[in-house]
């Protein structure tokens, strides 16, 4: 009986060109089961006109009905068709203008579904307009194309006119600019130029008027035009996307003569429509050397062969650049190859010079109706790495670690030759594991190398650190390490000596002591829930591994040990809140919770405490020991 049914239906469906068929997954039960005993039969909507229209009735039938189910229907698939279902159950069908021309049908769908009925997928159609531009393209190069734009419908002979033009990345939904990737969604070309041009020609959200509108247009692309008053024909480039774009295009939009430029809101204006034509790019330049491995750690010389894939002409140039190259290497261009030429390494360290291929040309670009040469590059970088000098013996260092604290280490350090200059540092085991993606050993060492440099044996030696945000016990072991540089602090050796160990975690600790108090540690914060009468309250507070010179006081600014909380639901306003040292205590009032409030809200205080250095005259500095916490007052209805 299945078999049959589907047979029945598949026919049915080839009986209404444009409407499409699917098995309804909305069951009554919500089962599975495909024997549908209702069929939905739709009539192929008319192709609406580029105009749009309002209220075209769709025609449907059903070949049964049940009392008291009513079909329903899907949202459109596109913004510009609206389907209603009206209290009669017609469906009407509206389109909205389509500024395209001389472009294929835009479509979009919706579904009908129905009680034991297959859903029904409806397509409707809207065609463009009829073309009254041509564009021919000349000059066409890897960076774009010229553009002669020519009116071809005879009644727009005197219409004004304008044209801009975009790239392929405009059309990212948002219309933003960026990278692209695969799966980005993009903007038809003809939407996005209709909605820069009434973005930027709205006097409320753009420049105000189409004369302003259409210069704003240019400073986003060249190819600015307006023409009017019997002139036909110009020129567009679409230069200045540098090669960087797979497609470009140029949009042109036509204007009624008579209409007021300086205050251009309504589109129905126009007297045709957005055009936009298309010109793919070819293919990119590309700087081809031939590849180079290491070099040898002796001095010597080397030849790369250069090639220019897809050139953009016969007389591009070939340079090579090197501001950035080292002291030891030389990089020239003659003749189809790349000279380099590099010094011996007298370290123990291998070393990389970089320098870049230019491939620059003269490119003849029309802007403006004026013709001019603009240079253009394509570029590639070499690096050269040279080998460690293995007749060097790279200087080590014995390092002790003798005590550790929550701020510091303190280390001897013995190198193997007391004349070396090294830097000392130390990192957390979390930062060595970060740095381990992004270069290891010499990503850190590069990262000190702005540190002073040492030279001969430490003793006592005190390495500052920072516990205050450790959390994980990779924040609590940490790597002392030193390696070799050069008297200006330039890394001449491999990898760093180093050595491990934990850090006892001894600074300072804020703690609240009071009955009513629920800690969380993994937020630091202490909460005092308050049920209906609220009162005076003294929150005694105790400083593990105190310092001398400092103080508690309020996680704000200016640095106080007091603050008025005039605006505040729960604390009352005609007291202060003090924290008094002397007493180790923290005192507030909280008010009552007020009859004529909601049960379902709750009013909180969020007071941050922290453990601040004094100043000789009482005031707080913004240095800080030890971790920030919270107390979160919350008031809540008497239970």
């Amino acid at each position: 009986m299945k078999k049959i049914f589907t047979l029945m239906l598949a026919m049915v469906c080839a009986m209404f060109v444009g409407v499409s068929c699917s098995p309804n997954s909305g069951l009554e039960g919500g089962g599975t089961d495909t024997t549908y005993d209702v069929v939905i039969n739709v009539e192929q909507p008319a192709e609406f006109d580029a105009a749009g229209a309002e209220g075209v009735e769709l025609v449907y039938s059903l070949s049964k009905s049940y009392a008291g189910e009513f079909i329903t229907i899907g949202e459109p698939s596109a913004f510009w068709l609206t389907v209603e279902l009206t209290d009669d159950e017609k469906i009407l069908l509206s389109a909205l203008p389509y500024n395209a021309a001389g472009v294929a049908p835009r479509q979009a769908t919706f579904t009908i579904s129905y009680k034991n009925a297959a859903d029904v997928t409806v397509t409707v159609s809207q065609k463009s307009q009829a073309p009254s531009f041509a564009v021919a393209w000349s000059n066409q190069t890897p960076l774009g194309a010229t553009g002669t734009i020519s009116v071809i419908d005879p009644d727009k002979q005197d219409m004004v006119w304008g044209a801009f033009s975009f790239g392929q990345s405009s059309l990212m939904q948002g219309g933003g600019v960026g990278p692209l990737s695969a799966d980005v969604e993009y903007m038809d070309p003809v939407e996005y130029a209709d909605q820069q041009l009434t973005m930027l020609a709205d006097p409320m959200m753009g420049m105000g008027g189409l004369w302003l509108g259409f210069y704003q247009m240019a400073q986003y692309g060249p190819g600015y035009l307006l023409s009017e008053n019997g002139i036909n024909t110009m020129d567009c480039s679409l230069y200045g996307w540098m090669g960087v774009e797979e497609k470009m295009y140029i949009a042109i939009i036509g204007i009624n003569k008579n209409v007021d430029l300086d205050n251009y809101i309504d589109n129905s204006t126009r007297a045709t429509a957005v055009h936009v034509f298309e010109v793919a790019n070819l293919a990119q330049p590309k700087v081809v050397v031939e590849s180079l491995n290491k070099v040898a750690y002796t001095e010597g010389t080397l030849a790369l062969d250069v090639t220019i894939d897809n050139p953009y002409g016969e007389d591009g140039q070939i340079s090579v650049e090197g501001w950035n190259l080292p002291q030891w290497l030389t990089a020239t261009y003659e003749n189809g190859k790349v000279n380099i030429a590099y010094t011996q390494n007298d370290l123990a360290k291998s070393r990389v010079g970089e320098f870049t291929v230019v491939y620059t040309y003269n490119c003849p670009v029309t802007q403006y109706g004026e013709t001019m040469e603009m240079p253009v590059q394509a570029t590639t970088t070499v690096k050269v790495e040279q080998a460690a000098n293995p007749n060097v013996e790279p200087v080590t260092f014995t390092i002790t670690v003798k005590e550790t604290h929550f701020d510091r280490i303190i280390v001897d350090v013995v190198p193997t030759d007391a004349n070396a200059y090294y830097i000392l540092g130390a990192q957390t085991k979390n930062e060595v594991d970060y740095y381990a993606n992004y270069g290891g050993w010499d990503a850190i060492c590069e990262y000190d190398l702005g540190n002073d440099t040492h030279q001969g044996s430490l003793k006592d030696h005190v390495i500052s650190i920072n516990t205050k945000w450790a959390e994980n016990e990779g924040d609590w072991t940490y790597f002392v390490y030193a390696f070799q540089t050069d008297a200006n602090a330039s890394m001449v050796a491999g990898a760093p000596t180093y050595v491990s160990t934990p850090v006892v975690n001894d600074g300072p600790q804020l703690q609240l002591n009071h009955s009513e108090l629920v800690y969380n540690a993994e937020e630091s914060q202490y909460t005092l829930t308050v049920y209906g009468k609220g009162g005076d309250y003294s929150i005694p507070f105790e400083v593990l591994n105190a310092v001398e010179g400092y103080k508690v006081r309020l996680n704000d600014y200016p640095y106080t040990d007091h603050k008025l909380y005039a605006d505040s639901d729960v604390l009352d306003a005609n007291t202060e809140l003090v924290i008094d040292n002397d007493a180790k205590t923290i005192n507030f009032k909280v008010k009552d919770y007020p009859a004529d409030w909601s049960n379902g809200w709750n009013p909180y205080q969020d007071i941050g405490l922290l453990y601040s250095q004094v100043k000789a005259d009482g005031s707080y500095t913004s240095t800080t020991l030890g971790k920030a916490i919270s107390l979160n007052i919350i008031l809540k209805p008497a239970q």
